[in-house]
Parts: C-alpha cells; sequence; structure tokens
C-alpha cells in the first residue's frame, strides 16, 4: 500500500525558520540570506519526507499560508519581502483567527473586488519549482476563510481562472490542494459555489489532490467529484467512512487514519480496523495518510531528553515513520484485534 503524508512543521529542527524570520525582522539578516534560510528549511523539510511514497513541495509559508496566497493570486502586489511582512504584521495587517478547532491561527485577507491572477511564483521562491506535487490552500478555503466584501460567488470566476493559469504554468505538476473548509456546515448556496469551483476546474481534476480534514465532508456532490486523489479524515470524521461511497470511482482515497494533532504512537489495531473498513466498502486505490496537518505536533522526540517522552510520544518526525511502516499493510486484508471505529 502506498502511503502519503502532509503538514510537517515548518519551524524546523532547531528552529531555523523562527531564527531566520526575527533576525530579518530584526535587520540582522537581509531579503536574500531569509531566501535562502526559508529554502534550506524547504529542502529539509522535503527530506524528512522521504520515507513516504508522495508528498508536496511548497508547504512553507514565509508566514502565514493565506498571505502568501494573497500575493500568489494577485491580491496583493508582490514588493519584496519587507512588504510581505508589513502585510502580515504592520499596522494595517488583516485580522487574525482561530484556525478551525485547533490552536493555530491564520490571518484573514479582506478582497475587495474580484481580481485576481497568478502573480507571485511561491514554488520558485522555496526553490520548490521542480516537486511534482506542489502544496496551496485550495481556492474555495481561501474565499471562505477571508474577509469578502461581496458574495463569495462573485470571487469564484477571477479566482478560478488564477489556479488555472498556476496549473498551466507546472502542466507536469500535480497540485495539493488544501480544502478543510469543505468540511464546515456549509449552506447551500456556499456548497453551489464549492462546486462552482471545481466545475470551473474540470480539466485540472485529475491533477488535483483535495485534502480535507479536522471533520466530515458532508457534501456528497463534492465527494464525487473526479479528482485525482481525495483525503479525508477518519479520526475526527467518523462520518467519512458513510462520506467515501459517494467518492468517484477512479479517485485515489488518501485515508487519515493516523492522528495528526495526538502526540502519542499509533494504535496498530485501530489502523488495521480502519483499513479493512474501508477495503469493505470502495474498491478504489487506498493510500494511507495522517489526519491533520502534522504542523500541530513538536518536530520530534530526538531532542528530549526524558525516557517516558522518548519511548512513549510520537511528534511530526516519528508521525512520519509510522506512515511509512503502514506501506507493508494490504487494506485488502487487514486484521485486527478491535473492532472498527464506528
Amino acid at each position: 500500500m502506498k502511503t502519503h503524508a502532509y503538514g510537517l512543521p515548518r519551524l524546523g529542527k532547531n528552529r531555523e525558520y523562527k531564527k531566520a524570520l526575527e533576525s530579518f525582522w530584526a535587520g540582522q539578516l537581509d531579503a536574500f540570506a531569509l531566501r535562502r534560510a526559508l529554502q534550506d528549511v524547504e529542502k529539509t523539510r522535503m527530506a524528512e519526507y522521504e520515507g513516504v511514497d508522495t508528498a508536496a513541495g511548497g508547504e512553507t509559508s514565509l508566514y502565514d499560508f493565506m498571505a502568501d496566497a494573497v500575493f500568489m493570486f494577485g491580491a496583493e502586489q508582490w514588493r519584496g519581502e519587507a512588504a510581505y511582512y508589513d502585510y502580515c504584521r504592520g499596522a494595517h495587517a488583516p485580522a487574525m483567527t482561530k484556525f478551525f478547532n485547533t490552536n493555530y491561527h491564520i490571518l484573514r485577507p479582506r478582497l475587495e473586488a474580484p481580481r485576481f491572477s497568478f502573480a507571485w511564483d511561491k514554488y520558485a521562491y522555496l526553490g520548490a519549482e521542480h516537486s511534482p506535487i506542489k502544496s496551496c490552500v485550495g481556492p474555495f478555503t481561501f474565499l471562505r476563510l477571508s474577509q469578502l466584501t461581496l458574495p463569495l460567488s462573485e470571487y469564484v470566476s477571477a479566482l478560478t481562472r488564477a489556479y488555472a493559469e498556476l496549473f498551466d504554468a507546472y502542466p507536469e505538476s500535480d497540485f495539493q490542494l488544501e480544502e478543510p473548509a469543505l468540511v464546515l456546515e456549509l449552506s447551500p448556496a456556499e456548497i453551489e459555489a464549492a462546486l462552482d469551483v471545481y466545475g470551473r476546474l474540470k480539466k485540472y481534476l485529475p491533477r488535483i489532490i483535495c485534502l480535507t480534514y479536522y471533520d466530515a465532508v458532508d457534501a456528497p456532490g463534492l465527494v464525487g467529484l473526479g479528482f485525482k486523489a481525495l483525503g479525508l479524515d477518519f479520526i475526527h470524521g467518523r462520518a467519512n467512512f458513510q462520506t467515501v461511497r459517494h467518492m468517484h470511482r477512479d479517485t485515489i482515497l488518501i485515508a487519515g487514519l493516523i492522528d495528526g494533532r495526538n502526540i502519542f504512537k499509533k494504535d496498530d489495531a485501530a489502523v488495521r480496523a480502519g483499513l479493512a473498513r474501508l477495503a469493505g466498502v470502495v474498491d478504489n486505490e487506498i493510500r494511507l495518510s495522517n489526519a491533520a496537518p502534522l504542523f500541530h505536533l513538536p518536530y520530534s522526540v530526538a531532542g528530549e531528553t526524558r525516557p517516558e517522552i522518548r519511548e512513549g510520544f510520537s511528534f511530526a518526525v516519528e508521525k512520519l515513520a509510522e506512515i511509512a511502516a503502514c506501506a507493508v499493510l494490504d487494506p485488502r486484508l487487514a486484521r485486527a484485534g478491535a473492532a472498527a471505529p464506528n
């Protein structure tokens, strides 16, 4: 069985990311050196993923993934690192809000007129332009989590054209679009807008890995779209065990069965039970993954000195090893010593 992973903490093993940003803000590091430092962080993060079959490049953010998208898609013009951080942290910075039910916070950009284009290449900036899979916030989540001055549907046409420009700029790449907003309790109008988003991007669906997490997706029409792969959270979204019945037959299921927010080691029996249950429901290819981004966890237990932590806990890097170890499992033959989760 193949494996997929995402969301490794960007902080770095020794907080290289944090040190670089703070040095730049203090005037001790110039923009060129900051970019090199961020490229090193990206390179190190991708090396950590080598044990799993697939992972996306470009997950590293300059500060906030919503702000990255603001500049990538031309809602604000890229004028260099200082202007970027002024947008994020300056006197007129967007409001911050909690990221779903986590302790993570994000910026909520204020979007005015619906004018977008693929304007700043974050992947080239990070040295990730050759990654076969590239990570980006999904268009629906970007709009749903922003502060909009017009109805959400008014932004769909222009924004999807900008995403199409991005996809056309990298015709050999797949794109991991993170769409956690699809697990929210969406109104009929919001579901229609999400369907419109991916209807306009229909020609690119075979290259899109759509990731959802934190809860279940309650929109069969969205689940049934012909994405290359669809990531579902089976730890915090138990209803996804029913949701998968609506998947397109050609879509790869990225099964979030290893808790990306829990510091303890994985429950092998529960993983096997989950795989067995999924294998009894769908005939799709299944790839095992983390449920929720790994950035909620500390980087690694390697730096811990207390034996009970090193032996009993599993942080982000250890979760990657747990995911990689599951490659030997066959979901069609999975056996568990416990009942499948409800």
